[in-house]
């Protein structure tokens, strides 16, 4: 077999197992990671679910808030007044609040009022008898014990599931002895999912576990389904593939499976891919294959033969004509190796000359430094890069110890490992810090190698060097980050728990600790944004240094947390720095409303060393959740308040837009025979709708021109924020939902949830009118002088938006207020 027939050989053989292989691992790959791609998308298609019913909840959780903390219920409760429910319990009130079941219960467990209502028919009915039953087996359905603490979840009854809250039914101000208990529910019924599923565009049905023996996919996925798997994914077919997850009830044991179904278009569209990729990769290889034989055969095979027959005929007409060239390449070298093994050995010896002024270049222009020291640690050789790397020359070290530029502290250590060198021979490597000629240090790393003579004596040493003070300085960074929290500056915990170790151990006496926890820092996060958050927690570390002396110690240990140790301190010297710390803090709020900082501070003192820094930390920690417990009522209260003082500071508030919002929202409300509570939301709502723009910049707010998308888009944030504003305040609870929907329009083209017509809150469709003819007819950033509207333009323009922008039937009452000159 010639050369020529096993070099196709061998490329057809190689080729052909680099192609097989490359395709079926990447199949292999990409077809786990098309699987894993497609389980993390159902997984997350399951969780946006469960999201959305966690959101029916909380709405469910403030609907049953805002009855069961209102002194109207709270009387009824006590004198059962038909009054009440003739006012407040009608029909229209379960469609409003789009509810089916709502029960009063009196602390003894006594109904005193319980109504059953189909939101499809609009028919009440009593409420079924299987409720009441299991209202009598679980009395801690209840819960009329436990102040604010509502129970939501779902309760299984034999004709349905229903979402249930139950809450302590109290005063408004959320204090005093618990009147009793209101239960208010939504059946989980086919309606129900089916709004769930057009709320995430995705085909959404559950199973109760009871009967899920009918349904084999249910079934097979509730058995894969347990605490540490939440998500079953199955494919259905090759078109569909299903996200499985348990629904648990009120008392925790599962009781629902839901089942989401998702197109496979990812998995499709995958293994598209794969096909054409294993097709393409087939194609380049027989491509490739035939090329390189091509070119083989051309550049190199055929040029192999050739010189093959020029050597067979060396010698024949005599050695004088020696070989053709054959190129520049191997080929070509290996003529020239023929042609040049007669030369004469000066060329040889030049070779050699050649090869040494090679190596002396090589040493010249290394960045390592080449020396070697004999026996007794003299420098008798220096390489040249000593310039470049030490900053001094080779005549400055010559006949020099070693160990005469070393720094004091390295010495002994250095001077060992050389003994080792010159008396065992052992190769060692250590690093020190060598002297420079400025009398500053840098580091070296060194690797030392024993030099023997024919008798293997040792007769000195060759030592290779290299700068480390890049990779000292680097490592210092590093252990310095490692203690040191990288937003504050502060030490971390991880140096925190050290000293403490330290402290325990040397039983130091006294010491203070002091726990410092922040106070509505995720408030603050979730509602302006976490550069805000960091900044309140950068300012709050300062404040502390500030009011610390340069012994104590301060450590970030958590989240919104710090500690401080302060050794050999006196109770009043404490103190002091407590006070320091609530003044600074106080001051900080009153100077930037808009990023207030309160803290609750717990501090305790070791007079004893038999107290571990265990137990002085706990007892801190104690005290400052007890301060905590003191101020928690008006933790949130006080940082809302802030805010809503930083929003009085922004202009067109400044300029009488809540004023004239008051007037106009209460007029209409006053004309449609609003009680006298609805008009005091009103004037809220009126007031503290634009409450979210505290987290929006004042370039947006302030812009002249037109907003671009971003802006618009950011702009729109402020719904959102002031939901989450008033949710954390007891003054604007009530308004919280109407805050968040307060940018909805009758056409569905609003934000942020796209609701349209009844679907919004009448007083949010009044309070869009009265801003829209405010906007019009008053000076914004955006609109100055001339661009104001006159109220005759105003109110066309809202007669032109009726039906599209506005309730058409408030646009006319609105319209007739201002005509006849009652607002």
């Amino acid at each position: 077999m010639n050369l020529r027939t096993k070099t196709l050989i061998i490329i057809g053989i190689t080729l052909g197992l680099l192609v097989l292989i490359t395709s079926l691992s990447l199949q292999a790959i990409l077809q786990n990671n098309l699987n894993a791609l497609e389980n993390k998308d159902v997984s997350e298609e399951v969780a946006r679910a469960v999201n959305t019913l966690g959101n029916e909840k909380i709405d469910l959780q403030s609907i049953a808030a805002d009855w069961a903390t209102w002194d109207d219920s709270y009387k009824f409760v006590a004198d059962k007044n038909q009054a009440f429910i003739n006012s407040n319990l009608l029909d229209s009130t379960w469609s409003q609040l789009k509810v089916n079941l709502m029960v009063f219960v009196d602390p003894a467990g006594r109904i005193i009022f319980a109504k059953n209502f189909d939101l499809k028919t609009g028919i009440a009915s009593p409420v079924p008898k299987s409720l009441l039953t299991e209202l009598k087996m679980h009395p801690e359905l209840l819960r009329s014990d436990q102040l604010n603490d509502p129970l939501t979840g779902i309760v299984s009854l034999p004709a349905n599931h229903l979402l249930m809250t139950s809450h302590p039914i109290l005063p408004s101000n959320g204090q005093g002895k618990v009147g009793g208990t209101l239960l208010v529910g939504r059946y989980m019924d086919k309606a129900f999912m089916n709004r769930l599923a057009k709320m995430i565009l995705l085909n959404l049905s559950t199973q109760n576990v009871n009967d899920i023996q009918a349904y084999p996919d249910f079934n097979r996925a509730f058995a894969r389904l347990n605490h540490s798997k939440t998500t079953v994914v199955q494919a259905l077919d090759k078109n569909s593939v299903a996200g499985y997850t348990t629904l648990r009830d009120i008392y925790g044991e599962p009781a629902l499976v839901l089942k989401i179904i998702v197109p496979r278009d990812i998995f499709k569209q995958g293994q598209s891919s794969i096909y054409y990729a294993i097709f393409f990769i087939m194609l380049i290889g027989l491509i490739f294959a035939a090329l390189t034989l091509l070119l083989m055969n051309r550049l190199l095979l055929n040029r192999l033969y050739g010189l093959i027959r020029e050597v067979k005929n060396v010698g024949k007409d005599g050695f004088g004509a020696g070989i053709s060239p054959w190129g520049q390449d191997e080929l070509g070298e290996l003529a020239g190796s023929i042609n040049n093994m007669l030369a004469d050995l000066a060329n040889s010896h030049l070779r050699l000359v050649d090869s040494e002024t090679s190596l002396r270049r090589i040493t010249d222009n290394m960045s390592d430094v080449v020396s070697q020291v004999d026996n007794r640690g003299r420098f008798v050789y220096c390489s040249p890069s000593l310039k470049k790397v030490l900053g001094i020359t080779e005549i400055d070290l010559m006949g020099k110890e070693f160990l005469s530029q070393i720094h004091p502290d390295d010495y002994l250590t250095v001077e060992k490992f050389l003994d080792q060198v010159m008396q065992n021979g052992l190769p060692c490597y250590f690093e020190f810090r060598w002297r420079k000629p400025d009398a500053s240090y840098m580091w070296m790393e060194t690797m030392a190698n024993a030099i023997t003579d024919e008798a293997g004596r040792v007769t000195g040493a060759v030592l290779v060097g290299r700068d480390l003070t890049a990779r000292k300085e680097a490592e210092e960074i590093i252990r310095f980050i490692s203690l040191h929290d990288a937003l504050t500056g502060l030490y971390n915990r991880t140096y925190f728990e050290q000293k403490m170790l330290s402290l325990e151990s040397s039983e130091s006496v006294p010491v203070a600790m002091m726990i410092c926890d922040l106070d509505g820092l995720k408030f603050l996060n979730d509602t302006l944004g976490h550069k805000i958050g960091d900044n309140v927690l950068i300012k709050a570390a300062q404040v502390l240094e500030n009011c610390c002396g340069e012994e104590s110690i301060l450590s970030r240990i958590g989240g919104d947390e710090y500690a401080i140790i302060i050794q050999n301190s006196t109770q009043s010297q404490v103190e002091s720095v407590y006070v320091c710390i609530k003044q600074e803090l106080t001051e900080h709020s009153r100077n930037f409303p808009d990023m207030p900082i309160y803290m609750s501070l717990g501090f305790a003192i070791r007079q004893e060393a038999s107290m571990s820094m265990t137990d002085l930390f706990r007892e801190a920690d104690n005290n400052m959740y007890r301060e905590k417990l003191h101020s928690q009522q008006s933790g949130h209260s006080s940082v809302v308040s802030s805010l809503m003082q930083a929003l009085k500071e922004r202009d067109f508030i400044f300029c009488g837009h809540t004023d004239r919002m008051v007037n106009l929202v209460v007029s209409m409300g006053k004309a449609g025979g609003a009680s006298q509570n609805l008009l005091s939301d009103l004037e809220l709502l009126a007031r503290f709708h634009d409450i979210g723009k505290v987290g929006i910049t004042d370039s947006i707010l302030q812009k002249t021109g037109v907003l671009t998308p971003a802006e618009y888009q950011e702009i729109q944030r402020h719904s959102e924020i002031g939901y989450r504003i008033a949710r954390a305040s007891s003054e604007l609870q009530p308004v919280a939902d109407w805050i968040l929907k307060h940018h909805e329009r009758w056409n569905g083209q609003g934000y942020p949830l796209g609701l349209k017509g009844e679907e919004i809150p009448l007083e949010c469709r009044m309070l869009a009118i009265a801003d829209a003819y405010d906007a019009m007819t008053s000076e914004r950033p955006y609109r100055r002088g001339r661009h104001v509207m006159a109220v005759l333009v105003a109110l066309e323009e809202l007669r032109r938006c009726a039906g599209i922008d506005f309730d058409p039937d408030l646009v006319k009452t609105f319209v007739e207020l201002v005509e006849s000159g009652l607002v």
